[in-house]
């Protein structure tokens, strides 16, 4: 009866230690899933910051250029208002 019960203590640390065991191999586990999925997570996101840093910059570009183009239209028509007024200033007088 006593080889029993030491058998039995036995096989229950034995248990005891495979629990714990799985346990932390099971946590181990999950933590480095976790972690294998938000750094996933993060180079999608910083992939798609970019993708709209890009269009943003495009963007931005044309933007520059219409402006530019604008301010030179804009200079050439006052320019030729001022040679007009001038011309119809000098026909008066």
């Amino acid at each position: 009866m006593q080889e029993a019960s030491i058998l039995t203590d036995k096989r229950r640390k034995q248990m005891d230690w495979i629990q714990v065991f799985t346990i932390l191999l099971a946590v181990s586990g999950l933590f480095l899933w976790t972690r294998r999925e938000s750094n996933q997570d993060s180079r999608e996101l910083r992939a798609a910051i970019a993708a709209l840093g890009n269009k943003l910059d495009a963007k931005l570009d044309n933007i520059r250029a219409d402006m530019t183009t604008e301010s030179r239209d804009f200079h050439g028509r006052l320019c030729s208002l001022e040679e007009r007024m001038k011309e119809k200033k000098g026909q008066e007088h």
